[in-house]
């Protein structure tokens, strides 16, 4: 395991792998067989370009080779700072098949917040937007028009495969500091945790996901994300920027059924008054997260889209909860679920430790197969984020439903503002 990793206790990890959460697989070699089964199914849409699933391998396994070639392979880290593209997607994937880690960064970041997450990750590569790139880098677009493969003995990517239980991406975490901490997610946790949402929230090869968050981030990635469709045979629309005037057509043209969202671009599209005049009959799924996904902002949703309207809590550490379309209203609009997989451990603790009685406020702490142990080379982050027995401590306030669902209430280093002291919009449902 790469130098700095924090694993799971030998006990846990048998567990896991016995019980089939971790089925011994690369996120690589899953694609793999996901793009051979659905080779001539649309995989990304991008703008005008149309990829499908073979004509997405071919780029992937060209940038493979280029990578490997390079030494961009093996445990590297490459800087992924790309906005919502097909190139993003070929990147990542590529990243994955050789073993090289890639660091999800925002498109928008400044030069000396790219720098340090460089020097922090000793990165070996930076993929950058054609409008921020400087003399001298190598157009991605040029890596892919050079068909290398034809150059490279048959079977060599198959050779650069990591081992399942590799480190597959670091996500990263803000700290109370500033100073990001890094997140090491393996492919068998990854993997297991993007097929087991997708599972939880009704979503399959036949789905059809808009990404309009930054595609890199945890959520939009792998929960499912653009990860879990391309591994399910579904079909991944990527959209620019989340605002209303590029959605909404989209959801009508592609006919999308599944969409995560962000509690700020969810108000825009209900205020907007263009909501009503696009077809949104195609969806399925609208799953909203994240700080101000208040009951308020979800009722005022279900409303206007349906009970297709619901709700999803998913640290990059682990642990992702949801609701289910089964659920009651009053606990898709109250909660924000239960745990996506059977063997993911919750508790609230009060400030000495002691689990709360069941309703009472306490800070929310889990484990389970996809929940990571400990960061990366940061042994005094992980000894206070993590207790000794290997529970992440989460820092967000939480209670339990009456219905056994999760509350979210807020963070215990910032509290959310509540529904009733903000302003009160003017919903109005679909007509």
């Amino acid at each position: 395991m790469l130098d700095g990793v924090v694993g799971w206790p030998p006990e846990f990890a048998h567990r896991y792998r016995a019980r089939g959460y971790w089925a011994g697989t690369t996120i690589g070699q899953a694609w793999d067989r996901a793009a051979g089964a659905n080779a001539d199914r649309v995989a990304v849409v991008d703008g005008a370009r149309r990829v499908t699933y073979r004509a997405l391998s071919a780029l992937v396994d060209r940038l493979a080779v280029h990578l490997a070639l390079r030494g961009v392979r093996g445990g590297a880290r490459a800087i992924l700072q790309l906005p919502n593209t097909l190139e993003l997607v070929v990147a990542y994937l590529a990243c994955l098949k050789v073993g090289a880690i890639p660091v999800p960064c925002p498109p928008a970041a400044p030069a000396a917040e790219v720098a340090d997450l460089a020097r922090l990750t000793e990165a070996a590569a930076w993929f950058v937007g054609d409008e921020l790139r400087g003399a001298g880098v190598t157009r991605l677009a040029d890596l892919l028009a050079d068909p290398v493969e034809a150059r490279t003995p048959p079977g060599s990517l198959g050779r650069l495969r990591p081992r399942p239980d590799d480190v597959a991406v670091f996500q990263l975490s803000g700290g109370t500091t500033g100073r990001p901490r890094v997140i090491p997610r393996t492919h068998d946790d990854y993997l297991y945790g993007s097929l087991q949402v997708a599972r939880a929230t009704d979503f399959d090869g036949e789905s059809v996901l808009l990404v309009a968050q930054p595609a890199a981030q945890h959520v939009p990635l792998a929960c499912p994300g653009l990860q879990g469709a391309l591994l399910l045979g579904a079909r991944v629309v990527l959209a620019p920027a989340p605002d209303p005037e590029t959605v909404f057509p989209l959801v009508e043209a592609e006919r999308v059924t599944w969409i995560p969202a962000a509690p700020a671009a969810l108000t825009a599209w209900l205020e907007h008054p263009g909501r009503g005049r696009h077809d949104w009959r195609s969806l399925r799924r609208l799953y909203v997260g994240g700080p101000g996904a208040s009951p308020g902002l979800v009722s005022a949703a279900r409303e206007a889209f349906g009970p297709v309207v619901q709700q999803l809590y998913g640290p990059a550490e682990g642990c992702t909860c949801a609701t289910r379309g089964s659920d009651p209203a009053e606990v898709s609009v109250e909660t924000h679920g239960r745990p996506v997989c059977p063997d993911d451990e919750i508790r609230i603790v009060d400030e000495a430790g002691r689990e709360v009685p069941r309703g009472q406020v306490g800070e929310l702490q889990c484990r389970g197969p996809s929940t990571i142990r400990g960061y990366w080379r940061a042994p005094e982050d992980s000894r206070g984020a993590f207790t000794p027995d290997g529970f992440y401590r989460t820092g967000d306030r939480a209670r339990l439903h009456p219905s056994g669902s999760l509350v979210i209430e807020g963070s215990a280093r910032e509290v959310v503002q509540g529904a009733s002291e903000r302003p009160k919009p003017s919903w109005k449902p679909l007509t």
